[in-house]
């Protein structure tokens, strides 16, 4: 007997974006997960969501597909792998995130029934889906509220995906990921009760990332504070957190409030250590994401993007800066390229001084309730 959209044994997840969307489709699987426990989730995605998605228990198989490599030659890995997954072709349906042309050719390889966007901010082949519906992409939504939207047609109402919010693990689980994933330093400033701030310079986008200099503002700031300050990024970001204790050293020994994790921690691991932070401060970018997703405060700084794109933080305590009245603001929907109009005032006039403030409010509210 055939199963309909409504009753699929299996969905997968088509996601080959960057990080931060893959995260934000995170919290979809496990708003399915919950309400409906019997669905096997699939996930095809960049190699790094695989490696992200390898500590969260939402992903029965998760399959990279490399950007990297001939399109034919991923194609075919891709195709390959979920053939072995021997997957009931009647009662499967793939959940295209992704609306660029590889994915749509991806998914038409691949067969199965389909759920993906319709609308002028889907790709352009969108009406062509012969095997499936089409789902309208409200602009006005958060992006982790438009990826639930593709689970209406298997009959789960917005309300109840939305309740969930972005989140990917409760409290048990936060506290599983990070005794699997010890920072034994870090562990010891918790244990004595201190607090814990991670800086995030760095982007994939040029237009979001923060002067290197102002982080030093902060940082310095919060160890005069007594708080502990860690820089996390990956290998392309070490330059970054050097630039960081350049700045606060000058020549003196590095504060023992701080620590560079730039470079030196595995995708997989971000979720033991997001969890253990008090607060994360960062530009639009995947860590904006990870900290929603783990229910950690997030301090995000916009540049060339904008909250009203729709990625702003949902974790409770978050707060977004940004320049007002900047006629160019936003001037992209991603930020990858230096400031067109080369002055950067949306970062430049950005100063730290306006974050302090709200470190101070946020910190004062923060010890109050701890006492």
């Amino acid at each position: 007997m055939k199963k309909h959209l409504s009753d699929p044994s299996a969905v997968i997840w088509l996601q080959t974006a960057y990080l931060g969307d893959i995260v934000l489709t995170f919290g979809a699987a496990r708003a399915l997960k919950v309400l409906r426990p019997g669905v096997r989730q699939y996930l095809i995605t960049t190699p790094q969501g695989v490696e992200l998605q390898g500590p969260l228990d939402l992903f029965a198989a998760a399959i990279p597909l490399d950007k990297k490599i001939p399109r034919a030659r991923s194609f075919m890995h891709v195709l390959r792998a979920v053939k072995a997954l021997k997957l009931e072709r009647s009662s499967t349906v793939i959940l295209q995130v992704h609306g660029s042309l590889r994915s749509f050719l991806l998914a038409e390889a691949l067969g199965f029934k389909r759920i993906a966007y319709s609308g002028r901010f889907s790709h352009i082949f969108s009406p062509l889906i012969p095997h499936g519906v089409r789902v309208q992409r409200v602009m006005a939504l958060h992006e982790s509220q438009r990826i639930k939207l593709l689970l209406e047609p298997l009959g789960l109402s917005r309300v109840r995906t939305f309740v969930l919010g972005a989140e990917v693990c409760d409290a048990q689980q936060r506290r599983d990921l990070m005794s699997h994933h010890p920072f034994p330093q870090l562990d010891a400033v918790r244990a004595a009760g201190g607090f814990l701030v991670a800086l995030v310079p760095g982007s994939q986008g040029q237009a979001k990332r923060w002067p290197v200099a102002y982080y030093a503002d902060v940082a310095r700031w919060l160890i005069e504070q007594g708080i502990f300050v860690v820089v996390v990024g990956g290998k392309a970001e070490q330059s970054l957190g050097a630039a960081i204790k350049d700045f606060l050293t000058s020549g003196e020994e590095a504060s023992d409030l701080f620590c560079d994790l730039t470079g030196k921690t595995s995708l997989g691991e971000l979720w033991g250590l997001y969890a253990r932070f008090d607060l994360v401060v960062g530009s639009d970018s995947s860590s904006t994401h990870l900290s929603s997703a783990l229910g950690v405060p997030c301090f995000v700084l916009y540049g060339a993007t904008s909250p009203a794109l729709g990625f702003v933080p949902l974790s409770p305590g978050s707060e977004t800066f940004g320049v007002q009245h900047l006629p160019c603001r936003p001037c992209s929907a991603h930020g990858l390229h230096p400031c067109p109009l080369k002055h950067f005032r949306c970062m430049k006039e950005l100063k730290p001084v306006v974050l302090i403030e709200s470190l101070k409010n946020f910190f004062h509210q923060k010890s109050r309730s701890s006492s």
